[in-house]
C-alpha cells in the first residue's frame, strides 16, 4: 500500500482511523507544519474530532482512556529512533520513561535543575560508580559520647547483607574523635573517643551494595567493543540517504546479538519459509493462462425476450 500527500498542515500520505477513536498517519503535516513519516493521535481528549480542539488540560487526566499511541513488537531489536539533533523526547504523567532491564549509556547521564535566579536551568551531573551503591545520609546528635542510627526500612531492604556498609561520620563540634561500631543492616552506633561525654551534633553517611546486584552485571563481548557504537550507526542507516553511513546487519546467531554482514542462511531461511512458498504457489496458480470457450448466443434468442428480461436473467445468476 503506497499513499502520497501531505501537502498541507493536517494531512497525509495514509491515514488510518478506528472509527475516530485513534488515527495513524503515514508522512503527515501537522498543524505545526511539521513533517512527519509516522504519526499518531488519539481522540481521547479532542472535543470536535475534526478540529483538533484540545480540553482543559487538567480535566484530560480525569477521563477514562484505554488507548496507546505507538506499540512496537521486535525480534532481535524492538527498536531504535535516531536524529540529527535530538534522539527521542518522552513525557508523561506518571512516568516520562520506564525501562525494564538494564539501562546503559555511553555518557555520564545529565540532570537539569530549576533556578529561580535565571532563565536558565543548572546542568548538574549524576555520580557514577563502579558498583551498585546505595546512599543514605542523616544528621544526629552525640548524647553523652554516643548515639545509635536505626536504618529505615527502605534502605534495610535495599542493602546487600553480603557487603560490608561503608560509613562516614562528620563531627559538627569540638570531641576527642569518633568512631562507628555494632554496624550491621539495621544500624549503626557512633561513639567518643575516649570514653568522651561530648553531646555534639554530627553528619553520616552509610554506603552500601544494592541486594542482589554484588557481582557486576555481565555484558556481552558485542556490546563491550570499541566498535559497538560505530556498527550501530550503521544499523540506524537512512535508506534514502546513502552517504549516511554504510548499512550493518544485526541478528541473533542463537547464541549472541552481532552486528555486521547478514549471514546467507537467514535469506535461506526466509525464502524456505512454508508461508512464502505457500504464497508463491498461490500467486502462480492465479497467474496460469485460462482457457476460456467461446459463448455462442443463438441469435433468434434475443427478440423473444427483450433487453431488459436479458439484463434481468444475468443478474439473477440464470
Amino acid at each position: 500500500v503506497f499513499g502520497d500527500g501531505g501537502t498541507s498542515i493536517r494531512s497525509g500520505g495514509v491515514i488510518g482511523d478506528n472509527y475516530a477513536l485513534g488515527r495513524g498517519a503515514l508522512g503527515y503535516i501537522s498543524a505545526a507544519n511539521l513533517s512527519y513519516a509516522v504519526y499518531g493521535f488519539s481522540s481521547a481528549y479532542q472535543l470536535g474530532i475534526f478540529t483538533g480542539k484540545m480540553e482543559n488540560p487538567n480535566e484530560m487526566q480525569q477521563k477514562v482512556d484505554n488507548q496507546i499511541g505507538l506499540g512496537i513488537y521486535g525480534g532481535v531489536m524492538g527498536g531504535w529512533v535516531r536524529g540529527i539533533h535530538y534522539g527521542l523526547h518522552t513525557k508523561g504523567g506518571e512516568y516520562s520513561l520506564y525501562v525494564d532491564g538494564q539501562s546503559v549509556t555511553n555518557r555520564p547521564a545529565i540532570q537539569l535543575i530549576e533556578n529561580e535566579h535565571t532563565d536558565k536551568r543548572t546542568l548538574a551531573y549524576m555520580t557514577t560508580s563502579m558498583s551498585a551503591d546505595v546512599y543514605a545520609r542523616g544528621n544526629a546528635k552525640l548524647e553523652n559520647g554516643t548515639f545509635y542510627i536505626a536504618f529505615d526500612e527502605h534502605f534495610k531492604s535495599a542493602i546487600s547483607p553480603e557487603t560490608p556498609l561503608n560509613i562516614t561520620i562528620t563531627p559538627m563540634g569540638e570531641s576527642q574523635g569518633v568512631y562507628v561500631t555494632n554496624i550491621t543492616t539495621s544500624g549503626f552506633t557512633v561513639v567518643e573517643n575516649r570514653q568522651g561525654q561530648a553531646n555534639i551534633a554530627f553528619n553520616w553517611l552509610a554506603v552500601g551494595t544494592q541486594n542482589g546486584y554484588e557481582k557486576a552485571q555481565p555484558l556481552s563481548e558485542t556490546i563491550l567493543s570499541q566498535n559497538f557504537d560505530k556498527q550501530m550507526n550503521g544499523v540506524m542507516f537512512n535508506d534514502n540517504n546513502t552517504n549516511d553511513a554504510e548499512a550493518v546487519g544485526i541478528y541473533y546467531d542463537g547464541q549472541n546479538v552481532q552486528l555486521g554482514k547478514t549471514p546467507a542462511y537467514f535469506e535461506q531461511q526466509r525464502l524456505a519459509n512454508p508461508r512464502l512458498l505457500k504464497h508463491k504457489e498461490n500467486h502462480a496458480t492465479r497467474n496460469q493462462p485460462i482457457s476460456v470457450q467461446e459463448n455462442k448466443v443463438d441469435a433468434t434468442f434475443i427478440p423473444e425476450i427483450g433487453r431488459n428480461k436479458t439484463l434481468k436473467a444475468v443478474k439473477g445468476g440464470k
